[in-house]
């Protein structure tokens, strides 16, 4: 082989031995945005690390972009990062959705300082949210907000609504110092008597012996 078909060879294999090019934050950013079973089921957000490497007319478009979709706790987790006024303004709209991205909405506004009644949205919330829809968020949150308001509303719910009863109790537990964790095992024969599938009579002797425990009444 000639010198200058060597040279083109070896031209070739170096050219097609080079690493593909980084994809930049922008794609990185919104190829994180496509959830799959993975995603959804783990919980994971969007790429939040990809944010700081944008120019802020990015992150500017990210905003205006997500405003654009359904909003869910992931879109107000970026807003939180993001935390411009058009951010803001987004949380505050997102306040208006449905629960569990209002009751996100409330905390990340909290978080970036804003003036937002966490404690007063956090107890309202515990009287509608569903398992699928909030709950968990919620009880994570009176933790952060553990007022009477809400304590009062854990006890109230717990005997009212047997689909979250048994983990109201739990958490009313947690909160008044009567178990250590928000939800302590060797208490569960116990919470399982506010559960759907107790008698009423069960759940109201249950919530008597609740009110005896954690020094509360309802108002």
């Amino acid at each position: 082989m000639s010198g200058s078909r060597v040279a083109a060879a070896a031209g070739r294999v170096e050219a097609g031995s080079r690493m593909p090019e980084r994809e930049s934050a922008w794609e990185r950013f919104w190829e994180s945005t496509h959830i799959g079973y993975e995603q959804w089921h783990e919980g994971i957000g969007y790429d939040l690390g990809a944010l700081g490497e944008m120019t802020a007319e990015q992150r500017e478009q990210v905003v205006a972009d997500l405003r654009g979709r359904p909003q869910g706790w992931r879109e107000v987790e970026v807003y939180g990062a993001i935390a411009t006024p058009a951010a803001r303004s987004a949380l505050h709209d997102a306040l208006g959705s449905d629960p569990d991205t209002r009751l996100h909405a409330a905390a990340a506004l909290r978080d970036i300082g804003e003036d937002v009644d966490l404690a007063g949205i956090v107890a309202a919330e515990l009287s509608r949210v569903t398992i699928g829809d909030g709950m968990v968020t919620a009880l994570r949150l009176v933790e952060r907000v553990p007022t009477r308001e809400a304590k009062l509303v854990l006890l109230r719910e717990a005997l009212r609504r047997p689909e979250v009863g048994v983990h109201y109790a739990a958490e009313l537990c947690f909160l008044t110092g009567v178990t250590s964790t928000s939800f302590d095992w060797d208490m569960r024969p116990f919470f399982l008597r506010f559960g759907e599938h107790a008698p009423e009579s069960e759940r109201q002797a249950a919530f008597e012996e609740l009110c005896r425990l954690t020094g509360l009444r309802p108002d």
